[in-house]
C-alpha cells in the first residue's frame, strides 16, 4: 500500500526528485595540441579569454551549481570552431544543450565587445601593402 501512495505522489509531483548533476570537464587541463585542434586557439589565449570575460559571465546565482566561465567560453569556441552540433559539444564538456544555447549569446557578446582591442584593419595606403 506504501508503494502504491509513493507512486501517486510521484505522479502528482508531491515528491521532490533527487538532481542529477554531470561531471563538469576541466577543458583546460588537455594538452596544446588538443586545445588547438578544437578551439583554434593557443592555451595563453584562451585563458586571458576566460580571465577577460570572467567578470561579465560569471553569474550570481541562489543556485549552487553554476556553470563556470571557463566550461562557457571554451564550449561556445569549440561550437564555432568545429561547426558540430550543441548538443555534442555541451556533452563533452558536462553541460545541457539548452544550457549552452543561454550562455552562447552572453560568450559572443563578450567576444564581440573585445574585438575592437585585437582586430586592427589598416586605414591608410601605406599600410596596404
Amino acid at each position: 500500500m506504501a508503494d502504491l501512495a509513493l507512486l501517486e505522489d510521484l505522479a502528482n509531483g508531491r515528491v521532490r526528485r533527487e538532481r542529477n548533476f554531470r561531471d563538469q570537464q576541466d577543458l583546460l587541463a588537455n594538452d596544446d595540441e588538443w586545445l588547438m585542434s578544437r578551439f583554434r586557439l593557443p592555451r595563453a589565449v584562451l585563458l586571458e579569454l576566460c580571465a577577460v570575460l570572467g567578470p561579465a559571465l560569471q553569474r550570481s546565482t541562489l543556485r549552487n551549481r553554476a556553470v563556470p566561465v571557463p566550461i562557457q567560453v571554451l564550449t561556445t569556441l569549440g561550437f564555432l570552431a568545429t561547426g558540430t552540433f550543441q548538443r555534442e559539444m555541451a556533452d563533452r564538456s558536462g553541460i545541457s544543450q539548452p544550457t549552452l544555447s543561454r550562455v552562447m549569446p552572453d560568450v559572443l557578446g563578450g567576444i564581440i565587445a573585445l574585438s575592437h582591442f585585437y582586430i586592427m584593419f589598416p586605414y591608410t595606403v601605406g599600410h596596404l601593402v
